[in-house]
């Protein structure tokens, strides 16, 4: 919110009170909607997300002395403060796009803006980016490296946004990819970091939605597990469904998550008869070449309709999107029998109850687990669950729309969302440009 206003003063050059009347009476004249697809409708200012007053917070916290002598962008601290007040009264329809470690990207009008916070002070820079319209996917490596891509092209930049280039992106057969028109890069759960031996590889599937949502209906056959050993300078197909053994048919792909004890990838995907798989691959860095192993697979009605994987205790924990209401919730397994060769769904264990789909579950190793209901309940809520110990007690929150692609916590806590709010259509998602975005903990404090 406050990041937006920042970088907003700076797109406008205008003064704080200048841009206020511009922007306030524009609203009132006009009923402005930050409707970029009309497909949004959202108005009401949302004062609880304490956007400013968190990040205020830790600039207030931290040790002024923060040690800093390279180049990494323009100090805009002085701003942050003097007009957090001000920024303070706009909607929570921020442009952020993704946060990882103490980093912030957002991108609004095919520009690209990289927020850093060291110490007690915020710093910025910022792209211009010509031919990128929206942003469908986007990544930050630990290395501070970038990786974003729109509908069909992929970039990277490896200097702090000084430069940009395009991606090189390889399809299995180690040719150009050729992408489609929709859906090629976007995925839905974010999953964590995904470092093995100390080296950062990126791996994630494309939620395509294509055709309407109907069995028997079109489905596109670009439907593919990504990867990136390079930070984003080339991109390649891990899995690509109906060619990539074993071959099996997929609308979309739900979830990618890396299995921290054995450095493994499951592949998570939907929606309808023989779509809903479970696989488990297994990347070799010498010779740069997936395997792959089918689990478990099922329609609709099925355990295996799965919207997010979290390693914790040993034992997995997923979230449940199929279309039996008895199996609606939270439910884990003992890993041990996701490797068998053949799982048991007898030693799958409910242990939280819901009266919708779940649309992800995100967390982390130490016991966090967050997840988003994709339809409203029964009392006409849209909710989010959360739990800090491992699954044995949960919160349930109701929040103002449907909320996707949380991310993972970033260093200092804050977990960023982005509001889904067109729920009149399936096929909304498919134009939905990755905004707006939240931070969704004061959910998680009521």
């Amino acid at each position: 919110m406050c990041l937006s206003f920042i970088f907003i003063l700076g797109y406008f050059n205008k003064s704080p009170q200048s841009l206020l009347i511009t922007l306030f009476g524009k609203f009132i004249d006009h009923n402005e909607q930050f409707d970029n697809t009309n497909l949004y409708h959202y108005t009401k200012p949302v004062d609880e997300f304490e956007t400013v007053s968190s990040i205020l917070k830790i600039l207030d916290d931290v040790d002024a002395g923060n040690g800093i002598t390279e180049d990494i962008g323009l100090d805009v601290t002085d701003n942050f403060r003097n007009y957090a007040r001000l920024a303070s009264d706009f909607s929570n329809l921020s442009s952020l796009i993704t946060t990882w470690d103490n980093k912030y990207l957002a991108f609004n009008k095919s520009k690209i803006f990289l927020f850093e916070i060291l110490g007690n002070k915020i710093y910025l820079k910022s792209i211009k980016v010509p031919e990128i319209k929206e942003i469908r996917f986007a990544y930050i490596f630990k290395s501070g490296n970038i990786l974003f891509c729109d509908h069909n092209t992929a970039y990277y930049s490896h200097d702090n946004l000084k430069t940009y280039h395009k991606s090189t992106v390889l399809d299995t057969d180690g040719r150009e990819y050729l992408t489609n028109n929709l859906g090629n890069f976007f995925n839905l759960v974010i999953d964590g970091r995904q470092i093995i031996d100390g080296k950062e590889i990126r791996v994630w599937g494309n939620y395509t939605n294509y055709g309407i949502w109907q069995p028997g209906i079109m489905r596109s056959e670009q439907v593919q597990v990504w990867y990136t050993v390079d930070e984003g300078k080339t991109i390649k197909v891990a899995y690509k469904f109906g060619s990539t053994i074993p071959q099996l048919k997929a609308r979309h792909i739900h979830a990618v998550n890396m299995c921290p004890w054995d450095n493994t990838f499951w592949v998570q995907t939907g929606d309808m008869t023989n779509e809903c798989h479970w696989i488990q691959g297994k990347y070799n860095w010498e010779k740069d070449a997936w395997s792959w192993d089918l689990k478990a697979s099922g329609d609709h009605m099925s355990f295996f309709k799965s919207t997010g994987f979290v390693f914790f205790d040993n034992q997995v924990y997923w979230a449940d999107d199929s279309s039996d209401p008895q199996k609606h919730g939270i439910w884990k397994t003992p890993y041990i029998n996701m490797t068998a060769k053949n799982i048991d769904t007898k030693l799958f264990e409910k242990v939280f109850d819901t009266d919708k789909e779940i649309i992800e579950l995100v967390g982390n190793n130490e016991g966090h687990m967050i997840a988003s209901q994709y339809f409203k309940s029964d009392d006409n809520k849209y909710k989010i669950f959360n739990t800090y110990d491992g699954g044995q007690t949960w919160s349930t929150n109701n929040t103002a729309f449907q909320i996707i692609n949380m991310h993972p916590p970033n260093i200092f806590g804050h977990i960023l969302g982005n509001y889904f709010i067109n729920q009149e259509t399936f096929e909304a998602v498919q134009f939905w440009d990755v905004s707006p975005s939240l931070f969704v903990n004061s959910y998680l404090k009521k």
